[in-house]
């Protein structure tokens, strides 16, 4: 035979009626898979989105724990310590979920081990996305306090065109920390104490109180889940949660605004801190001298802070109890910025230096600015007025519960 016949065979083998069959087989059957993953998709995002629907309608302190059971199918009950008892719903394609769910830090299953930061798919895993097999799931936890709803949270974790993100929201009453772990208090997050948003593109979190403007909450729990079966896939938590990433901005730009204006520490971001910080003290002091040594008591980054030291003496203890005597006090010269600007920023707060003048100290947690201001009486006012929230087990930071 020679190898002009072989060509010819093999040639025939291929292009012949029984190849043309078998390859018309395997395009029905890569097209059966690439739909049929769709609507698998299809099918359990609608399980998503019912179950998203019924998160946005539950009130913390006042959904009972009947009302809960009948409104989310699928309710597994968890513990039960005593009044206190919880449940946990799960929707997920993802074959072997053991792995430890966080909802607002999942990890991925495909990150190296070598290299915690790098994520490695599987190219069987690439190749199942590019077809339109894409993993994802969705928890949604509630704790239930004598007989009501005391916290509710959930997350949401998908596989992305570069590998793993993740959304999700919670609810809590106030910002503490057991195991004396002071609790960060950014310049956004008093901007908008009780609801706070923080994250990438690779994952956003909501934290919300039962104060936060019901509008805002409900964007918790809009997502646009097309991207799973659509063609291209879903390119980052921007394009699942794009009401909440607004809001992160939109809060973001009033953060920035507000530290450039007059007033960077207006009175309703005072009150703000008294209802979302149980653990919050706030002293009244007399200012006694300033000097420009001797500093031994720095708020914050001792880099950060201009060699200027304030002397007070107590007045009062509005709120928590008094720390160590008052004496030395430095402020920042610069302080954190949020991501949009830098690094940092110029402290616009100067707080008054001259002997007599008084201030509101604020500590029991870590402010990044806004931590001396001058007591003004409408400042006194507002921290004096406002309903610090309840300290509940189950937003304590420093647990698993209260995980921000």
């Amino acid at each position: 035979m020679t190898l002009r016949d072989c060509t010819t065979g093999i040639f025939r083998s291929l292009t012949g009626r029984p190849a043309r069959r078998l390859y018309l087989a395997l395009f029905l059957l890569l097209l059966i898979f690439m739909f049929g993953a769709r609507v698998h998709a299809v099918l359990l995002a609608r399980r998503v989105y019912a179950s998203l629907s019924q998160l946005d309608r539950v009130r913390v302190d006042q959904t009972t724990e009947a009302e809960l059971v009948n409104a989310l199918p699928g309710l597994v009950k968890g513990s039960e310590r005593g009044a206190v008892r919880t449940y946990s719903v799960e929707i997920s394609n993802w074959p072997d979920h053991g792995w430890v769910i966080d909802p607002f830090r999942f990890p991925s299953p495909w990150y190296s081990a070598s290299s915690p930061t790098r994520c490695v798919k599987p190219t069987s895993k690439k190749m199942a996305y590019w077809l339109g097999y894409r993993y994802f799931f969705f928890v949604a936890d509630f704790v239930i306090l004598d007989g009501r709803v005391s916290k509710s949270s959930y997350g949401f974790a998908f596989e992305d065109t570069a590998c793993w993100a993740s959304v999700g929201g919670h609810s809590v009453h106030g910002f503490w920390a057991d195991r004396h772990l002071p609790v960060p208090v950014s310049s956004i997050d008093d901007q908008s104490p009780s609801f706070r948003v923080g994250g990438n593109g690779e994952s956003l979190g909501a934290t919300y109180a039962i104060d936060a403007p019901r509008k805002q909450v409900s964007h918790v729990f809009q997502l646009e889940l097309g991207c799973l079966w659509s063609i291209g896939g879903c390119s980052s938590v921007r394009e699942v949660a794009p009401a909440l990433w607004q809001d992160r901005a939109a809060i973001e730009a009033a953060t920035v605004s507000r530290l450039g204006s007059r007033n960077p520490c207006p009175d309703d971001m005072l009150a703000g801190r008294v209802r979302s910080l149980p653990d919050l003290n706030i002293e009244l002091l007399e200012v006694m001298k300033s000097r420009g040594d001797g500093i031994n008591n720095y708020e914050g980054d001792p880099v950060l802070c201009r060699i200027t030291a304030t002397d007070y003496r107590l007045i009062e203890v509005i709120r928590g109890s008094a720390g160590e005597p008052r004496i030395g006090i430095g402020y920042r010269n610069r302080i954190p910025a949020p991501l949009s600007v830098g690094e940092s920023i110029w402290n616009p707060v100067r707080p008054p230096s001259q002997r007599g003048d008084r201030v509101l100290y604020f500590s029991g947690a870590k402010f990044q600015s806004c931590r001396v201001v001058s007591a003004t009486p409408s400042a006194l006012s507002a921290v004096r007025t406002a309903v610090a929230a309840p300290k509940r087990r189950e937003d304590d930071l420093s647990s698993g519960w209260g995980r921000m």
